[in-house]
Order: structure tokens, then C-alpha cells, then sequence
């Protein structure tokens, strides 16, 4: 389907790409593959490529509605990337096995929360706004 990049943060070994897709994409141009498929509507992502523009990893999560990154709204030092996020009803932030439920965005005005998500290795951190 589609990958809609909207930020790029810059790292010591190359670029982390974050955004918005739909359907199954596959994140490696080269002869490899590294396929995700959107959970509903849209989920969010966030790419690493390395200085040579070779892919490195990807990180896919969201929930059953539309989920999005704010523009501009990453932000990578070291291992650590962080960044804000927009949701539609339930959204389990942990990209693993395990569950890092959000709470319901249908009881925010809008029907969409926002939430700052940090990722370190395995580790998930966040906060609803």
C-alpha cells in the first residue's frame, strides 16, 4: 500500500524516518525484506537507515483507528528515539509481544489523543497529553 513519511531526524550512524502508513509495506529497498502491516485505518512508523542509506530496522504500532505522527515531532539522541503521536480509539504502544495500552482517544473532544512515546531498545515509555 503506502508509507507517508513527514520527519527525519538525523543520528551519528545515518537517519531515523518516522510516519504514517497503510496496508503492508515493506521497508527495505534492497533485495531484502522487512514487511508491516497497519493494525486498522493507519499506524505509525519509525525507520533507521544507516549513513550508506541500507536499511537498518523498523518499528511499526498503532491501534484500529487512524494513527499518525505529528510533523516534526521526533527527536533521536543516542539509542533513545522519542516521538509525538495521534491516535484514534485504543493504541498499544509496545511494538513487541508485550501490551502498552493507551487510554480510549474516544473520550478526548476530538476523538483523537495525542501522546509522547520513547522507545529505548526494549523499553517503552510514554505520556498522554
Amino acid at each position: 500500500m503506502s508509507a507517508d513519511p513527514n520527519s527525519v531526524a538525523a543520528t551519528p550512524d545515518g537517519v531515523v524516518v518516522a510516519g504514517e502508513f497503510e496496508g503492508t509495506v515493506d521497508f527495505d529497498a534492497s533485495a531484502g525484506s522487512a514487511t508491516r502491516t497497519s493494525n486498522g485505518d493507519t499506524d505509525l512508523f519509525f525507520a533507521t537507515y544507516s549513513e550508506e542509506g541500507s536499511f537498518v530496522d523498523v518499528i511499526a504500532l498503532g491501534g484500529t483507528g487512524g494513527d499518525s505522527v505529528v510533523a516534526s515531532g521526533l527527536a533521536v539522541r543516542g539509542d533513545v528515539v522519542a516521538l509525538s503521536a495521534r491516535y484514534e480509539g485504543t493504541f498499544d504502544a509496545n511494538p513487541s509481544a508485550g501490551v502498552a495500552m493507551l487510554p480510549d482517544a474516544g473520550r478526548a473532544p476530538s476523538g483523537r489523543a495525542q501522546a509522547i512515546l520513547r522507545f529505548e531498545g526494549d523499553d517503552v515509555q510514554f505520556a498522554t497529553l
